[in-house]
């Protein structure tokens, strides 16, 4: 086994598939904290509930491929 400290480093392009999954690892993290932690955490995705056209999408489409404009992301 590995015995010596490790540094990881996520290489993760704008716009790309890996950028999406890496979104919702920071959401589930996110729903995770404040479900078990019961911890005010920041919010990060805006909400997709009541309305029927979205019903079962955990994320949206909205924030799945929202373009941002400066060139940055929330990763």
């Amino acid at each position: 086994g590995q015995c010596r400290d490790v540094t990881v480093f996520r290489l993760i392009s704008l716009g790309t598939v890996e950028e999406v999954i890496y979104l919702r690892q920071i959401y589930k993290q996110q729903l995770q904290s404040s479900v078990v932690g019961k911890e005010s955490a920041r919010r990060y995705f805006e909400a997709v509930q009541r309305n029927d056209v979205y019903k079962g999408e955990l994320f949206g489409i909205k924030n799945l491929f929202r373009l941002q404009m400066e060139g940055t992301c929330l990763t």
